[in-house]
């Protein structure tokens, strides 16, 4: 089996970075000083933009949600998406526009036929707007809500309407980074397979990810991600690994109609290698979410027409079952959602990435979440870090139990300045991440021209 990249991608944010940048400095001449609740709210209200009020859930604070339009999060236009082609430089050539293409009405809504409809017309409307009509969006996202309340609780789908901006322009990644940002991407699932296949017969996990031996070892993924983030003077960074890769169907497919391209998925090869064979798929919230229905029911398509006998089952359990055999393997599962380990696969993952001008995570630490801590651990990082990097102008936040105790799930980290009381808010212990931005200098319809993070996301494959 080979590792093969499948499509590739742009993810950004619509925040812009210059207003931080500056704060930042600030900070850093005098790092003691504390910055206090009305300065803090006051530099939000400032730098707010227009798409912060498209699809805003209720109850969440300011301060979060410009936090958020920081980061690639695909909600609304907090965050875009484009597909990547090669080209001279980095970026989009001249001003793109968002258009809110990638829009779903969700499944999980009781609702009669009569407001269905009206639901179903508003996202049409959304889907032929984009980011310069930011208000009209907004007036039909309140109509949504009115119409077809969802239930407070819900933690996954808050809302009737779910959608996300795709570009109007590709990405553009000069062919020399773009070559070895693929070969990056294979090592790193390469690598993860290798230890995953040393696991079960391991007497240790440092054994398991230090042994070096179990060299081309059959992957035992079907498909997956890695997130890249890349620094000016063209250094890779690996910044995040997940099996399955969830969300290749909606981003090609969504980001090409934007174009008015033919969605190319790079599924054939990978299809043609299921030929045959008897796959089972996870439904995997299909039946609650309206972007994994569509997406599950784009991957049972293409992987039904290159030959494969699909269906989809509804069961807690792996993602894909391949003639009785489970995919991601359990080890290969383990190794990439847990936070720590994923970090200790990648660090000795070192020397095989550098080869490619790549990097694993600058650096992660646990400690006591007090305001000195916070700024050893930064100014540490300042030292540890490549000389052109800057990690004080955000970094990543995530409880220190979650990803620590045998049952403990997901959570996604928090991106936060430096300075902020998010990340001085104390608790027993926290994990930090240093987080080095990729920024560009992008213009967006109605959104203006900023410095904007973005982050290069690879769809790879298991191929046989």
């Amino acid at each position: 089996m080979n590792v093969e990249i499948l499509s590739t991608i742009a993810r950004f944010g619509t925040g812009d970075y210059t207003p931080l940048v500056e704060k930042a400095k600030e900070w850093r001449e005098d790092p003691w000083r504390t910055v206090g609740k009305p300065e803090e709210m006051a530099f939000y209200r400032d730098n707010r933009n227009s798409a912060l009020e498209c699809g805003r859930p209720k109850g969440i604070s300011d301060e979060r949600w410009y936090q958020k339009s920081l980061t690639a999060d695909q909600t609304a236009f907090l965050g875009g998406t484009a597909i990547v082609e090669v080209a001279d430089g980095v970026g989009f050539d001249g001003q793109v526009s968002l258009r809110g293409k990638a829009a779903f009405v969700e499944p999980f809504l009781e609702v009669g036929p009569l407001v269905k409809g009206e639901l179903e017309d508003i996202k049409g409307r959304i889907q032929s707007l984009g980011s310069g009509d930011t208000e009209e969006i907004s007036a039909l996202l309140q109509r949504a809500e009115a119409i077809a309340p969802v239930a407070k609780g819900r933690k996954k789908g808050r809302a009737p309407i779910f959608f996300y901006g795709v570009a109007d322009k590709t990405f553009g990644v000069p062919e020399s980074v773009y070559g070895r940002m693929e070969a990056v991407a294979r090592d790193v699932f390469e690598g993860f397979s290798e230890v995953a296949s040393r696991l079960g017969s391991s007497d240790s996990i440092d054994d398991a990810i230090f042994s070096g031996n179990g060299q081309g070892a059959d992957p035992k993924f079907l498909t997956g991600s890695v997130d890249l983030m890349l620094t000016e003077e063209g250094d890779i960074y690996v910044i995040d690994v997940g099996s399955p890769g969830v969300g290749l169907v909606c981003d090609i497919a969504y980001a090409s109609q934007a174009l008015g391209k033919r969605p190319s998925y790079g599924f054939d090869a990978f299809a043609r290698s299921l030929a045959g064979k008897k796959v089972e798929l996870n439904e995997n919230g299909a039946g609650q979410l309206g972007f994994f229905a569509f997406e599950r029911e784009g991957v049972r398509r293409l992987l039904a027409e290159g030959g494969a006998d699909v269906s989809v089952v509804s069961r807690r359990g792996p993602e894909a079952v391949v003639d009785g055999e489970i995919f991601p393997s359990l080890g290969f599962d383990y190794l990439t959602r847990k936070q720590p380990l994923r970090n200790r696969v990648l660090g000795a993952m070192q020397r095989r990435l550098v080869e490619n001008g790549a990097y694993a995570l600058p650096s992660c630490e646990v400690m006591p979440n007090q305001d000195r801590t916070l700024k050893e651990f930064y100014f540490g990082q300042r030292i540890r870090a490549r000389p052109e990097l800057d990690a004080g102008v955000v970094v990543k936040k995530r409880p220190f139990f979650t990803h620590y105790l045998p049952r403990g799930g997901y959570k996604k980290p928090l991106v936060v300045p430096v300075w902020s009381r998010e990340a001085r808010k104390l608790s027993t212990k926290t994990q930090f991440e240093a987080f080095v931005p990729s920024l560009n200098r992008m213009d967006i319809e109605g959104l203006g021209s900023g410095l904007r993070s973005y982050e290069i996301r690879m769809y790879v494959g298991g191929i046989k």
